[in-house]
């Protein structure tokens, strides 16, 4: 059951009308006492439901995404995909922008997807220790939700993209080029994640005897075209040089096309240059960019519909989907 005002009053032994004004900052009650109801609320996992009122039968018929604020297109670009498919199920749609790794941005979720949806997509999934701690917090408060990565919390949905096998295949068709000094890097952004790509990219070089030329960035925050850009430079002026990249995604792939241009060498010639996502960008870049396609479609139908059965009343075990990726070749690579 939710918690409600009744529920704090009593375990903070003080009356109803007292809770209401200390959670919403009236001054009139006293610093510690408001101090002391916050926190009783926050244990007992109390989230304000101002919308719940305006509800017929406690639906909202509505889905929300928790995403990132990123200048990635294909953020945008799944969300677009999330978007259309939900609207042809009749069902609305949500955006929240928050870093789930900080607790202040859960605590500002919580209170803001109460009465507002049915359900809830995560893009990205945050890292174990916070992000187990916000999947508990969302069960409590019985809003149904699906992750779009792997996890290995017993209690969660999940499909995500093979991320492993996706690296695997880089790193396969690469070596499989003739190449021999193949280059990656690892960096803050496995903060949320990435690192099975990297796992399965290192796997088939170790299978042919392949050095891993592996470039650490960990001091440098992978959110912009700068870093993008940043990082392509220090892996091209490594020696001896690379003759093959991985950039992990196609917005820093696309950052390695500019650097190379700059040292007058030719992408797709001098170096070849791998990027993910199939963004739609990547068609249009000089050259074409060689990418992993993890088939959004069918991710966001795979999502959707688990989420809408659990909205339903679906109570079967959770279930997790693994999407097959296959590697697109352009001029890139």
């Amino acid at each position: 059951m939710r918690v409600g005002l009744k529920d704090v009053a009593r375990e903070a032994q003080v009356a109803f009308s007292t809770v209401s004004m200390a959670l919403r900052g009236d001054e009139k009650i006293n610093n510690k006492t408001r101090e002391r109801i916050r926190e009783v609320a926050e244990r007992l996992g109390y989230i304000p439901n101002v919308a719940a009122r305006n509800l017929v039968g406690g639906k909202t018929n509505a889905i929300g995404i928790v995403t990132l604020q990123s200048r990635n297109s294909t953020y945008m670009e799944y969300i677009m995909e999330l978007e259309r498919q939900l609207l042809e199920l009749g069902y609305k749609f949500r955006i929240f922008l928050a870093d789930l790794n900080q607790l202040e941005q859960q605590k500002y979720l919580l209170n803001e997807i109460s009465g507002i949806v049915d359900g809830l997509i995560f893009y990205p999934l945050p890292v174990k220790k916070w992000g187990y701690s916000f999947q508990e917090k969302i069960r409590k408060i019985k809003i149904k939700y699906v992750l779009n990565r792997y996890s290995d919390d017993k209690f969660s949905d999940w499909v995500s993209a093979n991320h492993w096998k996706s690296g695997y295949l880089v790193g396969k068709y690469l070596i499989n080029k003739g190449h021999t000094r193949i280059c990656s890097f690892k960096g803050e952004s496995d903060y949320y994640g990435i690192p099975e790509r990297i796992h399965g990219f290192e796997h088939a070089l170790r299978e042919h005897g392949i050095r891993f030329m592996c470039m650490n960035c960990q001091n440098i925050t992978i959110g912009s075209y700068h870093s993008g850009y940043s990082i392509a430079k220090k892996m091209l002026e490594m020696k001896p040089r690379p003759t093959a990249i991985f950039m992990r995604s196609d917005f820093l792939a696309m950052c390695a096309l500019k650097v190379i241009s700059e040292m007058g060498l030719k992408a797709g010639k001098d170096i070849d240059v791998v990027g993910y996502d199939n963004s739609e960008m990547g068609n249009y870049t000089i050259p074409s960019l060689t990418t992993v396609d993890c088939n959004y479609p069918e991710q966001v139908k795979q999502l959707c519909g688990i989420l809408l059965a659990r909205i339903n009343g679906d109570d079967s075990p959770p279930q997790n989907i693994l999407i097959e990726p296959k590697l697109v070749i352009r001029e890139s690579a």
